[in-house]
């Protein structure tokens, strides 16, 4: 490769990079074009793709939040339903006669986190960032992320380990 013809190579990377910064960047949830394949997770739990046509299925499957681009993201999406809903059952069944008393302000209630990698549980921020029913006695937390510990990261980061 001659000299002028890596600079040239250096020039277009250049200008490529610059298109891809003057991209705009978009928060929005991703929605297939009309016409389109997009996956969404059946009855059944199964992922299948199908074809937006704006009709009422597919404006219901996007308003539920199952509607993917791809068939690894559908499953993401269900297995992180499955997850959450085995720990929330282990923690019901956990808890025996413990009941959240939502009135009690003495009550401490627990939830758990992640920190620096690690799974904690603890109730010092009860209420400020996760949905009451993930908050349980630290006795049933204690037993359910030592029996459902990948299921409680998957719940609360999306993500497997």
């Amino acid at each position: 490769m001659s000299i002028q013809e890596l600079e040239q190579k250096y020039a277009d990377l250049g200008e490529e990079i610059k298109k891809l910064k003057a991209k705009p960047v978009s928060n929005k949830r991703w929605k297939a074009e009309k016409g389109h394949r997009y996956y969404t997770v059946n009855v059944e739990g199964k992922v299948v793709s199908t074809y937006e046509y704006d009709n009422t299925s597919d404006q219901w499957r996007y308003l539920l939040g199952s509607y993917f681009k791809t068939q690894a993201e559908a499953e993401l999406y269900r297995d992180r339903q499955l997850a959450t809903q085995s720990v929330l059952d282990a923690l019901r069944e956990a808890e025996g006669d413990w009941v959240a008393d939502w009135d009690n302000k003495e009550q401490r209630k627990y939830r758990t986190y992640i920190s620096e990698g690690d799974l904690y549980f603890d109730w010092n921020t009860v209420g400020m960032y996760t949905p009451k029913d993930w908050h349980s006695s630290k006795e049933a937390w204690t037993q359910v992320i030592k029996s459902h510990e990948d299921d409680v990261w998957l719940m609360i980061t999306g993500e497997r380990r």
